[in-house]
């Protein structure tokens, strides 16, 4: 048994407790608050993430590495929303247009294998609360299609509705209640300035008109509003305000097709394209920082078009591509909080592929190799929490 008098500290024993607890406690509020002091700064920094989804806390890009499709292709359409990510249509390695489906449940880890209503091409995808979208498209027999396939992740359901004009080359976006798929190839290829509107809230449809008619143009969404950039030929960005439900313009530092747009914490990025002004292909980054109302201008790892982009929490990821081909492999990750850039690179170089985020993983799936066979690589990443990855010891000064 233990006496009263054991357990007595001396005063010095006291404040020298008393000083190792503080430091302690101090060190474990640091944890929570502080960015994860990772090693890996060259592919992903460290970051304190703020955005509309989730509070500051600290995360960090990890490649997790590879996963296949059930069938090549290339030209196909990916969105994702809730716990599932999609990826639909496209052209198969024997050059034939389909309707498959891979549908990817994050929370199980596994793959369903679904179909279009119409097999297509150059369709524009958004996914938003429990629904994804996939709109427009063609097929190797040049008919132009109106179709769009609304996929219910919490029924597992397929509808079907129509925009209100037939075209692809479109672009598709999905920002608070609203679904917009914008522009495009009209039938005999001619370019369409029609805004096709899906209120979530009132399950109907309305139409809008972009400043200029054009295809080949992106999408980006942050801070409500949602942003048109680029197409044929074009530097306008046309800018829709969600609580107004007004539209402005603004330019781009310059004109390109085939550019990707991404938008997170308040900036909303397009990077590469054709550019026709100089070099084939463009290696800028416009950035508008929309709490400012001004652009500034950034460069990609290497200039190339026909890339994919996704954004997802609080990075935006811009990757695959070509130039003259090959094809790249590179991966520029935008991190929105610092305005920062980072590079990672996908397991197989290709271009003309697609892009799907949902929960904490961001994938790029299928696209065209430099040898024009498709692929059916999917390449995984994922945005893991500090509490989540490896604890990594130092040793301390002794008290």
């Amino acid at each position: 048994m233990f006496s009263h008098q054991s357990l007595t500290l001396k005063l010095p024993q006291m404040k020298k407790c008393l000083l190792i607890l503080t430091v302690v406690l101090l060190s474990l509020h640091a944890c929570r608050k502080e960015p994860y002091a990772g090693s890996d700064d060259n592919f992903s920094n460290k970051l304190s993430v703020q955005n509309d989804d989730i509070p500051a806390i600290c995360t960090k890009v990890v490649y997790a590495g590879t996963m296949t499709l059930s069938q090549a292709r290339y030209g196909l359409a990916g969105a994702g929303t809730a716990n599932r990510i999609l990826f639909a249509g496209g052209r198969d390695g024997f050059g034939e247009v389909t309707n498959r489906v891979d549908i990817y449940n994050v929370s199980t880890n596994s793959w369903l294998i679904s179909n279009l209503s119409i097999a297509r091409m150059g369709m524009a995808a958004a996914g938003i609360q429990n629904k994804v979208f996939f709109a427009g498209g063609w097929n190797a027999d040049n008919i132009v299609y109106s179709r769009v396939d609304i996929y219910d992740v919490s029924t597992n359901v397929w509808s079907t509705a129509e925009l209100s004009q037939p075209r692809y080359n479109l672009s598709a976006v999905a920002f608070g209640d609203k679904v917009m798929f914008a522009g495009g190839n009209k039938t005999g290829a001619a370019y369409s300035s029609r805004v096709d509107i899906y209120d979530l809230s009132t399950n109907s449809w309305s139409t809008a008109e972009l400043s200029s008619e054009r295809n080949e143009l992106a999408a980006a969404a942050t801070g409500n509003q949602i942003f048109f950039g680029g197409g044929a030929y074009s530097k306008q960005v046309d800018i829709y305000d969600i609580p107004t439900g007004s539209w402005s313009t603004s330019l781009l530092s310059e004109g390109r097709p085939q550019l990707a747009g991404g938008g997170a914490a308040n900036k909303a990025l397009f990077a590469g394209g054709m550019d026709f002004t100089g070099s084939p292909y463009s290696g800028k980054i416009d950035i508008y920082n929309v709490s400012t109302g001004t652009w500034s201008v950034a460069a990609l790892s290497a200039e190339r078009t026909e890339l994919s982009s996704a954004a997802h929490k609080n990075y935006i990821f811009f990757a695959g591509g070509r130039g003259n081909l090959p094809a790249f492999t590179n991966v520029d990750i935008f991190k929105a909080s610092s305005g920062s850039l980072s590079s990672a690179n996908l397991s197989q170089a290709r271009y003309s592929l697609a892009s799907g985020c949902a929960s904490n993983t961001v994938m790029f799936a299928g696209g065209r190799r430099s040898d024009f066979t498709a692929s059916r690589i999917v390449d995984v990443f994922k945005i893991k929490y500090c509490w989540d990855l490896p604890i990594t010891a130092t040793k301390s000064k002794q008290l």
